[in-house]
């Protein structure tokens, strides 16, 4: 990732730099606002309100506000949007990213257990949470849905950190009790146990900011007693589950190996009681109509990670019949078997994953645009964390969580006055990364300003 700070800097607008804010203030910048997948709210001079609770209390016209006696904060000549949703990602992978040459159960054994060893250090595991969430800020991150690894007091840590860093986190320690490396592999009442105890200490913190989820691996290094106590932990705590679904075709071939009694992979998670309106199934690609269907019925969500996909070499996620099955999807950067932590690169390949589905059957389907990629990065992530009421658009009454971004920095016109609204979205969507995030808001409380990364 770039440091693009002194190139945000000299494009950056006058303006008042304010870590917290208390009582009602107003934002004033153009307001890109998702409604569907194939419509936004563009208001060029545009300006959001924000009461003393962190709460949206009105979007508009910034002439409508004139009147009003509120802190004004200006960031004309910058677009504010929701903060992105990450609905699936690796913490103790983000510093071995874009290690390239493997497909996916290789990959795991020659890079990422390793790497997730070394969290054994209480030292290490801290520096590394702190860098990876200032990193999701730094890429307009503000939610995200967090693996740690299968070490009891890393994951601590990591809760840690993440409540001081001002993000929504849903996070949880990794659970392998079986065909997994001596150095990971767990005992199944160890597992749970400690699992329990950090559900205990950390779901619902701050008011549901901080929020546990149970995080059985795969179904291959997860005996049937694992994944039943988990499904019984998340019920008895209202907990979320997240794990992996039908990534890789030699996966597929080992689950079946291991579980010959059910009908399919998704079968083998029915199962055990772990398919819920709380439990987010990371990729999902290989699943046939029944799946799809049972993962509809029992309103279980899926992430797509659509640069992870490609870099493993995994498949080519069918978007448009999960969609149209009934499932609720949002966008994760799979960090690290995705190269970035950047959701507009997200939403850039999952447009293009999209599209090869596209030329692949002929121009018969539906393609992802910078429309619906926006939809969901955003109001679809958080319908897949069981959010969307909360946060995921800038609708009056939900919290404020938002990011200000400089879209100038990736038109090469430098901000023509000539580009409509869903023009410039494109070149966010195609075109941006770290470098246009200037700012990021979480309940309306300022989690990250280029301005003072500077003087830090």
């Amino acid at each position: 990732m770039r440091d693009n700070t002194s190139q945000k800097k000299t494009n950056a607008n006058k303006l008042d730099a304010v870590i917290e804010v208390t009582g009602q203030t107003i934002y004033r910048a153009r307001i890109f606002n998702p409604v569907s997948r194939s419509e936004f709210e563009d208001i060029e001079d545009g300006a959001i309100e924000v009461d003393e609770k962190g709460k949206i209390s009105k979007i508009a016209k910034f002439s409508e506000f004139k009147d009003k006696k509120a802190k004004i904060i200006d960031y004309r000549g910058k677009i504010i949007m929701p903060g992105l949703i990450d609905c699936h990602v690796h913490l103790p992978q983000y510093d071995m990213v874009a290690m390239d040459g493997y497909e996916l159960l290789n990959w795991l054994n020659e890079y990422t257990f390793p790497a997730e060893r070394r969290f054994e250090s209480p030292k290490l595991a801290k520096d590394a949470a702190s860098r990876f969430f200032h990193a999701l800020k730094a890429n307009g991150t503000t939610t995200a849905a967090v693996y740690n690894t299968v070490h009891k007091n890393a994951t601590d840590i990591a809760f840690e950190e993440a409540e001081k860093s001002g993000l929504r986190v849903f996070m949880g320690k990794v659970m392998m009790d079986q065909n997994s490396p001596d150095f990971l592999q767990e005992k199944t009442e160890e597992s749970l146990l400690e699992s329990e105890e950090l559900c205990k200490k950390w779901h619902g913190r701050d008011n549901g900011r901080i929020n546990y989820a149970f995080t059985p691996r795969f179904a291959p290094t997860c005996s049937e007693k694992l994944m039943e106590g988990v499904a019984d932990l998340a019920k008895k705590y209202n907990a979320y589950i997240q794990t992996h679904l039908s990534e890789n075709r030699s996966e597929l071939s080992w689950v079946k190996e291991l579980f010959p009694q059910s009908k399919n992979y998704t079968d083998v998670y029915y199962n055990a009681g772990i398919l819920t309106q709380k439990t987010i199934m990371a990729h999902s690609i290989w699943v046939n109509p029944s799946e799809l269907k049972l993962l509809a019925q029992t309103s279980t969500k899926v992430a797509h990670c659509a640069s992870s996909n490609f870099f493993l070499k995994s498949g080519i996620f069918d978007l448009n019949s999960t969609l149209d099955a009934g499932v609720d999807v949002g966008l994760g950067s799979d960090v690290g078997g995705g190269p970035n932590l950047s959701l507009f690169r997200e939403m850039s390949n999952a447009c293009n994953m999209s599209k090869t589905r596209y030329i692949q059957e002929n121009g018969s389907t539906k393609n992802l645009d910078s429309i619906g990629a926006f939809y969901l990065a955003t109001k679809g992530g958080a319908k897949v964390l069981s959010l969307d009421k909360v946060i995921g658009d800038l609708t009056p009454g939900k919290e404020a969580d938002f990011i200000v971004v400089d879209a100038t920095l990736v038109d090469p016109q430098n901000g023509a006055k000539n580009k409509s609204g869903k023009e410039i979205l494109s070149q966010l969507v195609y075109r941006a990364d770290d470098r246009v995030v200037f700012a990021a808001y979480v309940r309306g409380k300022n989690i990250y300003s280029v301005l003072q990364n500077m003087k830090n």
